[in-house]
């Protein structure tokens, strides 16, 4: 399985919320999943602590390994979980910006995720990464780095939601940048995703659950899975 690394270089845009989310709904639907943590604010791996105490007492959550790893030790882990687990999703969150451990990262990922608001500096972003990927691979001689974009924090409304969506993707298209796959489902909005990453938990099994919360990730990773197959 592929190693999978999550970057935006705009804080906020919402990778860590955005991979432990998606890691959860991998575990729902059957997969293995491994996470590494290659941010030095330790975000990730202090939500899956706050999880791991959960299942100490008694919640029904299924657990999955995170490690804080930075610098050679990011990459060893790496290379050891692609040996040893070979059908493990490995996903790594990162800082987001042009350091070692982003390089890193990247340079042993198979795909990066950038989740991105509407806004038009998150997407301004979105080109910095492209650019990234493509002179790392240049550089080293490594197969292209797909970059694949997904729409996160978008308007619950309906009407707002489209309008900008639309005027999202033209900007995208008039500047030039071109992700190599847009998914179709976007994330929207909601206080739950900030209340289940308290709890050690993602959308897909927080209680009380939001219907359209879960369904949203559902989608999301499903449609992961399938471009990656």
């Amino acid at each position: 399985m592929p190693v999978i690394s999550f970057i935006n270089p705009k804080g906020g845009g919402g990778k860590t919320t955005s991979i432990s989310n998606i890691a959860v709904a991998l575990l729902e639907l059957g997969h293995k999943v491994k996470a590494l943590d290659a941010d030095p604010q330790t975000s990730l791996y202090q939500w899956n602590k706050i999880r791991d105490f959960q299942i100490q007492n008694g919640e029904n959550l299924k657990p999955f390994f995170v490690a804080s790893v930075q610098g050679q030790s990011l990459i060893e882990t790496i290379e050891e979980t692609k040996t040893n687990s070979p059908k493990t999703f490995i996903l790594i969150d990162t800082t987001g910006t042009n350091d070692e451990n982003t390089r890193a990262a990247m340079l042993r990922s198979e795909y990066i995720i950038t989740p991105c608001s509407y806004s038009p500096i998150e997407l301004w972003e979105v080109h910095k990464v492209i650019k990234l990927t493509e002179n790392l691979a240049q550089r080293t001689g490594k197969e292209k780095i797909k970059v694949l974009l997904f729409f996160n924090k978008t308007p619950t409304n309906p009407k707002s939601h489209e309008l900008r969506k639309e005027a999202a993707l033209e900007y995208l298209e008039a500047s030039m940048i071109f992700p190599d796959k847009i998914f179709n489902t976007v994330i929207k909005e909601r206080v739950v995703f900030q209340d289940a990453m308290g709890e050690g938990k993602g959308v897909v099994d927080y209680t009380p659950s939001n219907t359209d919360a879960k369904r949203d990730i559902l989608n999301l990773t499903k449609e992961l899975i399938k471009y990656i197959k």
